[in-house]
């Protein structure tokens, strides 16, 4: 419900610790992506205060950010000189710190903006393999997530909805609803299957809510 999300987002507005740490940027650029205003996510990024997500996540590189707004934009020379400015940013950070699941999974989506399909997959998935050998189990559902995004922008459809099943079955925080509202899944929306990720997280979600008077 983005009308109320939005609502509950202008309040948290006046509140200078959600402000200060970047967390109603972060919301504000998501919400800007899930109404496909591509141009106001655009401004967002441009904007000289705090980046979406500064202090409050570890934010991506913003010409990485940019590259994926630009491409669900339709904007594919202006995705492709951004997604290959965030490659060349990121690939001196992986090789100076080789063990950082962050740079390995943000590589991937730079290569996978830049078509580079293999590439894109072997990082991605590198992520997650240092995840797992440091037993971060709640960071790696987001690497996890980025495999799908990267199978997603790469053209496997099936890979990326078998991804998002194991991720379903994932403990940890992952909501399933985003995946009804982001442009990113578009290439999947009208597969059955992925529709029927989307039915049974819904049936899920229902079955587990406390009954009324208990």
């Amino acid at each position: 419900d983005l009308a109320a999300a939005q609502a509950g987002l202008d309040q948290a507005a006046a509140v200078p610790a959600f402000t200060d740490d970047g967390s109603v940027a972060w919301a504000s650029f998501l919400f800007d992506v899930f109404r496909r205003d591509y141009d106001g996510a655009l401004r967002r990024l441009e904007a000289g205060n705090r980046r979406p997500g500064e202090a409050f996540l570890d934010p991506m590189p913003t010409a990485l950010m940019r590259g994926q707004v630009e491409r669900l934009a339709g904007l594919a020379d202006a995705a492709r000189q951004s997604f290959d400015a965030a490659r060349r940013e990121l690939e001196p950070m992986v090789e100076k710190v080789p063990a950082d699941p962050r740079f390995h999974g943000w590589l991937g989506l730079a290569f996978a903006g830049l078509g580079r399909a293999d590439d894109a997959v072997r990082e991605a998935r590198a992520a997650c393999d240092l995840l797992a050998a440091a037993q971060d189990a709640f960071k790696a559902v987001s690497a996890f997530e980025n495999v799908a995004v990267v199978l997603v922008m790469t053209g496997r459809d099936d890979e990326a909805i078998a991804a998002l099943r194991a991720l379903q079955a994932r403990s940890g925080a992952w909501w399933v609803h985003p995946l009804g509202l982001s442009p990113v899944w578009d290439p999947l929306r009208a597969d059955p299957r992925f529709q029927a990720l989307l039915a049974d997280s819904d049936a899920g979600e229902r079955a587990s809510r406390p009954r009324e008077g208990r």
